[in-house]
């Protein structure tokens, strides 16, 4: 792969991960992505990982290696990773959203008609347009959606 793709892929929480280490990952994450220009968006309601990442395709081909082998979630399922024209992201980093904010739970039960979220379950067009509609909420920062 060459040029600028963006890959989305959920995952389920290991047992034991805690708030506090999916604070940590996000930490991470943001600094480690805006120092090789990987930008992204990883939602969380505790249980399930969703995450939409773009940048160049060989940085990010070698982040979801890493993704995948990383013990602090499995079932790791690749929804798409698709040719970029223009990101979204660019100078983000990561933003973090958690679905204990009230806005995030409204928009995931008027997408999904559930108020439980299950990836499996949607189609990769759902999960594309809830994570932009997720990024766009967390472009509002009186939202403060993004926390560590």
């Amino acid at each position: 792969m060459t040029g600028m793709i963006r890959l989305i892929y959920h995952s389920k929480v290991s047992p034991g991960l805690t708030a506090a280490d999916i604070s940590n990952i996000y930490n991470v994450s943001m600094e480690w992505n805006k120092s090789v220009g990987i930008g992204g968006v990883l939602f969380s309601d505790g249980k399930r990982f969703i995450q939409m990442i773009e940048g160049g395709a060989s940085i990010i081909t070698q982040l979801f290696r890493k993704i995948l082998n990383d013990g602090r979630h499995f079932d790791v399922t690749l929804a798409v990773a698709e040719p970029l024209a223009e990101r979204r992201f660019g100078d983000w980093g990561m933003g973090l959203i958690r679905n204990s904010d009230p806005n995030v739970s409204v928009l995931i039960t008027k997408m999904t008609g559930s108020d439980s979220f299950s990836p499996e379950t949607m189609g990769l067009d759902e999960l594309r347009s809830l994570l932009l509609l997720l990024a766009r909420l967390g472009d509002d920062s009186s939202l403060k959606l993004f926390k560590g």
